[in-house]
């Protein structure tokens, strides 16, 4: 659910930013660009770790 909730936050902040690319906003996180391809689509979840960096990068 938490997954769910954050992957909704992401995309509305990608939309809200103009849609930067996914590759400049990986190379920022430290996150494989294909790895967050796949959860964007919710065909995986992230660890804690990478779900911690997601959440303070759109929150700032």
């Amino acid at each position: 659910m938490r997954q769910d909730d954050i992957r909704q936050e992401f995309n509305q902040w990608l939309e809200d930013n103009d849609y930067p690319t996914i590759k400049r906003v990986c190379m920022k996180l430290g996150i494989n660009s294909n790895y967050m391809t796949h959860w964007r689509m919710g065909r995986r979840n992230f660890g804690e770790e990478n779900l911690n960096k997601v959440i303070k990068h759109i929150r700032k």
